[in-house]
């Protein structure tokens, strides 16, 4: 009898076990299922030694073969305004940096070199024709700043590589602290040439990587808009504008439709390995004498580009553009936004 009752209690311990096994299993079931409806599980960010949470930052920029470029140029004017990336651009740039005051400070910093990859033969460069789908083929070496190559992205130190599947500048940078308000991503060559874009903190906030994407003419312009606004002395705003800012009121349409050319960098001389970027052309500052009434009195603003439409250096076209934003702000709700937060 013992040894029944004996028997009886180990089947009805080992019954339990499986039902708590089987329990465990459905609810961690259950909760990865929950997670990935909500989008990708992100992990707990990187710390360093300092005890400060730290990200990576990936981004790119796109090249243009030498035939595929003459053509979109000779269909474009205006492109021949902007920096394009093209494999006429030996050596590569990009700088992680953060604004203290007026000047830059620099977060991460590296350069690549593109070569022709072994298996190039000379015709390749030299049989490319507007038509043609077959694109030189490359390779490129990294470096930091003391000129060792990098097989690895490293702590201050971006590893800029080229992309042959994808024929584009990838730049990869690791333990970017993550409570800044903005990060600058600058890419550009030896003659200061160059491509910009901000990152607000709200892309970067509780995200172990961070990739934004192509740095391409638009958010050139954009950055260029937001560098403009922070020495400008014409006009004068209560606090900062920011890029959600800038790309709510001027649109990738808006800026299409403008013929934008890059603005010239006022620095006295560029430093590859410190760059600094400041402008204050009349074509930004009168972008953001709009933009300075818009963030304030939306009407005001309306008033304003009929009262000087004339003077405003925009094509008809870009003017109709942005009196309809701003016209559908106007009758868009207000955003309200609790104390605690949305």
């Amino acid at each position: 009898m013992a040894a029944d009752l004996s028997e009886y209690r180990r089947r009805e311990y080992n019954k339990k076990m499986r039902q708590k096994t089987v329990g465990f299993a459905v609810l961690a079931a259950m909760t990865i299922s929950v997670l990935s409806a909500c989008g990708k599980v992100s992990q707990d960010m990187e710390v360093n030694s300092n005890n400060q949470k730290v990200f990576t930052l990936k981004t790119y920029v796109q090249v243009v073969t030498t035939a595929d470029y003459r053509v979109a140029t000779n269909q474009n004017p205006a492109l021949l305004n902007q920096f394009i990336f093209t494999p006429q651009t030996k050596d590569v740039y990009v700088a992680v940096l953060k604004k203290t005051g007026p000047a830059f400070s620099q977060l991460s910093w590296g350069r690549a070199t593109l070569l022709p990859d072994n298996s190039t033969t000379a015709g390749i460069f030299t049989a490319l024709t507007p038509t043609s789908n077959q694109k030189p083929r490359f390779k490129s070496m990294s470096y930091d700043k003391t000129d060792f190559e990098l097989q690895a992205t490293d702590f201050t130190k971006t590893r800029v590589s080229f992309e042959p599947a994808k024929f584009r500048w990838e730049s990869d940078s690791k333990s970017l602290p993550a409570d800044l308000e903005n990060y600058w991503v600058a890419f550009y060559d030896s003659q200061g040439n160059y491509a910009l874009r901000v990152i607000e903190q709200k892309s970067v906030s509780g995200n172990e990587t961070v990739s934004v994407g192509e740095i391409n003419a638009y958010e050139t312009f954009v950055s260029a808009l937001l560098i403009t606004q922070q020495v400008s002395t014409v006009n004068r705003f209560d606090k900062p504008v920011t890029r959600t800012q800038v790309l709510e009121l001027f649109s990738p349409l808006f800026f299409e439709a403008i013929n934008y050319a890059y603005p010239p960098n006022q620095v006295d001389r560029f430093n590859v390995k410190e760059p600094q970027f400041k402008f204050n052309r009349k074509v930004e500052n009168d972008l953001l004498a709009i933009m300075a009434l818009y963030v304030t009195d939306k009407k005001e603003a309306l008033n304003y580009i009929d009262s000087r439409r004339q003077a405003l250096p925009l094509p008809d076209n870009a003017i109709v553009i942005l009196r309809n934003t701003i016209a559908r702000a106007l009758a868009a709700p207000p955003l309200v936004q609790s104390p605690t937060g949305p």
